[in-house]
């Protein structure tokens, strides 16, 4: 993986777009088991740090096998920060503590006290490798995980609130988002389900005119707000409509992470889980490419492909 960020500059203007830097951070060699440590890192059983590191070992190198540059997160800091985040459950999961919007790449800050650290350290890396003046700091106030954030098109993205990411962190992402190109917003509010901690594993973008969504997603209105109009209700059909997206509706007993927290590697090809079968078939249905990796023991933390990985430039 490598280690030299220096020359990256930041750019991301859709979910879909050729892949050609991701950050990711290998999982600490710690095990989680007992229902108390589970729960206190909010994974949903017990957790083998020895077969989660194969398991992300495999899938660095099949982004790499796709002519994707791997920048290891963890090669950033300093011998003693190493130290204590080798000791660190979640760190894995790169999704969250930063995302790139345009040209910028905008630092979060965690909704789970349990994640202040992931943040942090993360936040080190990246202020020591990319150039600062690509660098939006994170929210004074409020909390914003990125998991909670899909850009729809290059003008729109569609936000969770309530949990992990607040209304006060989302304003506070208001004006970055304007400033590259995003000029309507779309808030939900998911339940809090333990087993979806994030918008990204109850809906993602597909293909260039279709998403998929968890069947629950029909009743839980959009609260759109744009530069123009004042703010309005609708359904996530009409709002991803006007986009120009149908949905595949997941039906409500199945799994919903490995079927839609997949990454795209260009816009015909996904990253899924191997235990994806849902998604498979969409995505053979929109003739489509399916790199099957094998992410189980890695979504006994709450995240699969698109949890662990942070898109640094697509093209």
């Amino acid at each position: 993986m490598s280690q030299i960020l220096e020359t990256i500059q930041p750019h991301c203007r859709s979910e879909l777009d050729e892949l050609r830097v991701v950050a990711l951070c290998p999982p600490a060699k710690v095990n989680v088991s007992g229902a108390k440590e589970v729960a206190s890192v909010h994974f949903s059983q017990s957790f083998f740090a020895a077969t989660a590191q194969r398991q992300h070992a495999a899938l660095v190198n099949t982004l790499e096998q796709h002519r994707v540059r791997v920048v290891d997160l963890r090669e950033a800091l300093l011998a003693d920060e190493r130290a204590v985040s080798d000791q660190m459950a979640n760190r894995v999961f790169v999704r969250d503590p930063a995302c790139t919007i345009g040209l910028r790449l905008v630092v979060g800050a965690a909704g789970l006290p349990a994640r202040d650290p992931d943040f942090h350290f993360a936040r080190l890396s990246l202020q020591r490798e990319i150039p600062a003046d690509c660098i939006t700091s994170e929210p004074n106030a409020g909390a914003i995980e990125f998991g909670d954030v899909l850009l729809l098109r290059s003008d729109a993205a569609l936000i969770n609130v309530g949990w992990r990411t607040t209304r006060v962190g989302v304003e506070s992402l208001r004006p970055v988002l304007a400033s590259q190109g995003v000029t309507e917003v779309g808030l939900v509010s998911l339940p809090r389900w333990p087993d979806i901690p994030h918008l990204d594993v109850a809906a993602n973008v597909l293909s260039q005119d279709s998403m998929v969504a968890c069947s629950f997603l029909r009743h839980i209105l959009v609260e759109v707000s744009d530069l123009q109009r004042p703010n309005t209700y609708m359904t996530l059909t009409d709002f991803v409509h006007r986009h120009g997206y149908t949905i595949h509706w997941l039906p409500d007993d199945v799994d919903p992470l490995p079927n839609i927290n997949f990454l795209h590697l260009d816009p015909d090809t996904v990253m899924q889980s191997s235990r994806g079968h849902h998604v498979f078939e969409w995505v053979q249905e929109a003739r489509m490419r399916a790199v099957q990796v094998d992410v189980s023991e890695l979504e006994k933390g709450g995240g699969g492909v698109r949890c662990v990985t942070m898109p640094l430039v697509r093209q």
